[in-house]
């Protein structure tokens, strides 16, 4: 009876162990909406008419992320100043009206409309704003995007 549970409780902690190996080396590829740029894919307004793009500055010193926004021909209609810490969480994405919109965990959220008629994007602060953040941003942070 003691051999039976010892070997029950061997095979029991060697497939536990197989278990635990296997799953820990499987790829776990996070798919992220269409809506959401990275550096490795851009993303296409919901109008399609603009391309969102983000550049990368590996800098250990100082890595950040920025965008730059394209229009159908590839021609660059805006190009962002403005740097973002890649030592936090940051997203890039569109939301409604073709706005990109920009969560960082460092600085807060921010958001770009364009002005055909001055022909720039301006830029606003999401806290002081009444606009809605678009779903991907309240799914990944709703305490901070609640309307």
């Amino acid at each position: 009876m003691n051999k039976t549970i010892v070997f029950f409780k061997q095979t029991f902690y060697k497939l536990l162990v197989l278990l635990i190996v296997l799953t820990s080396c499987q790829e776990k590829a996070m798919v992220l909406p269409a809506e959401v740029a990275t550096v490795e894919k851009p993303a296409i307004s919901p109008s399609g008419k603009y391309t969102l793009v983000i550049e990368s500055n590996e800098n250990p010193d100082l890595p950040y992320r920025k965008f730059k926004i394209l229009d159908q021909e590839q021609n660059i209609l805006y190009t962002l100043s403005e740097q973002f810490d890649i030592r936090h969480t940051t997203y890039f994405l569109w939301g409604v009206d073709d706005r990109v919109w920009v969560y960082s965990g460092d600085t807060g959220t921010f958001f770009w409309e364009n002005e055909p008629d001055k022909k720039k994007w301006q830029r606003h602060v999401y806290a002081r704003s009444d606009v809605p953040a678009p779903s991907y941003l309240k799914e990944q942070r709703p305490r901070l995007h609640q309307r």
